[in-house]
């Protein structure tokens, strides 16, 4: 098995990444027959508290927020989240995080893993203070009606590799 893990600006421990490595067909098992709802396995493998949050999955022995999203060739990104972090809407938007990407081939095979630090994914999915502003009113302004909104922002692989030169 080959898998490709990028550790943009070393922004993860070298503990953590070499956590990763030596749990990687583990964490295979546990993701690929589920499309949500693998969080808790994970973290376990990794040796992480599940603690979720808005923001994060889990939190490891020395207090990082990690948040694991996983896709097939590309990662769905909820752009309301995203700008509740770029305006700092709330004490937990503010905490720094690390996203994990797991990027799947035929949603079984981990072909690549991503580290990055989460408010480093606001600039790759290019959300102004503006857009960000407009994603958070227009959440707001259905749910009061009832109504449920979903933004959202794919970043497939190769953006992902040229915006943080892979």
């Amino acid at each position: 098995m080959s898998v490709t893990i990028h550790n943009v600006d070393n922004i993860a421990s070298a503990e953590f990444i070499e956590r990763l490595v030596a749990n990687t067909l583990e964490i295979e098992k546990v993701i690929a027959p589920k499309s949500s709802g693998y969080e808790p396995d994970v973290a376990r493998i990794l040796g992480c508290s599940d603690k979720r949050a808005r923001y994060w999955d889990m939190i490891d022995e020395f207090g990082v927020k990690y948040e694991i999203k996983k896709g097939q060739y590309h990662i769905i990104c909820n752009a309301v989240r995203y700008s509740e972090m770029l305006l700092s809407t709330n004490l937990e938007a503010t905490e720094p995080s690390i996203t994990i990407l797991i990027i799947t081939k035929g949603n079984k095979r981990i072909t690549t893993i991503i580290l990055v630090e989460s408010k480093r994914l606001i600039d790759a999915m290019k959300i102004t203070p503006e857009d960000a502003h407009y994603h958070i009113d227009r959440f707001a302004k259905l749910r009061e009606t009832g109504l449920s909104w979903n933004s959202q922002i794919l970043l497939s692989l190769p953006v992902l590799q040229n915006f943080f030169d892979l």
